[in-house]
Order: C-alpha cells, then sequence, then structure tokens
C-alpha cells in the first residue's frame, strides 16, 4: 500500500505534498500503527468549512481506486484525529510540521 499525505487550504489555497511512503518497505511495528492510525482516520467525522487548511491522506492499494481521507487542520494537536495523523506520519517517517 502506498500513502501519500498533502497539507492544503487557506485563503491562498496553498498546496504542499508531504510525502509519500510504501507500506510494503515498513517493519511490522510500524506497519501496524499505520493500520491502527488509518482506522482512527477512516473513522474521524470532520468538520466543513471554507478557507481551512486541511491534511489529504490518498491510500493506493493494487487493484483497488486510491482512496483519500480529508483531516481538517483545526489547530489541535490534542484532537483524536490529529493525533491520529501524526502517529500514521510518524510511523512513515513524513513530517507534518
Amino acid at each position: 500500500m502506498i500513502i501519500t499525505l498533502r497539507h492544503s487550504g487557506g485563503f491562498a489555497g496553498i498546496e504542499q505534498e508531504l510525502g509519500s511512503a510504501d507500506t510494503g518497505t515498513l517493519a511490522e511495528g510500524p506497519r501496524r500503527e499505520v493500520a491502527k492510525a488509518l482506522k482512527v482516520l477512516e473513522e474521524a467525522r470532520p468538520s466543513v468549512g471554507a478557507d481551512r487548511f486541511q491534511f489529504e491522506v490518498e491510500i493506493r492499494e493494487p487493484g483497488s481506486s486510491p482512496r483519500r481521507l480529508i483531516i481538517p487542520d483545526e489547530g489541535s494537536p490534542q484532537s483524536l484525529a490529529m493525533q491520529a495523523l501524526g502517529d500514521l506520519a510518524a510511523a512513515l517517517g513524513i513530517s507534518v510540521t
């Protein structure tokens, strides 16, 4: 599975690819962390708003269409979704700051 993280939004509509990783190259521990974080992110109910920053998690698996999860950057690193996004990025070796 290939996972790509992006950060976009704001009044100016910036777009930045933060990184991409193949989970097939990860050790068992980080692969478990990725699966756990994706489960939390898939169950999150994002809030809506114009001109907000957001993170996009694109998941590409062989034989399937790409899936995209949108996580609003609500400015609170304590939110469950932002914690899961941080855990996902750490397991993949991608910086989201």
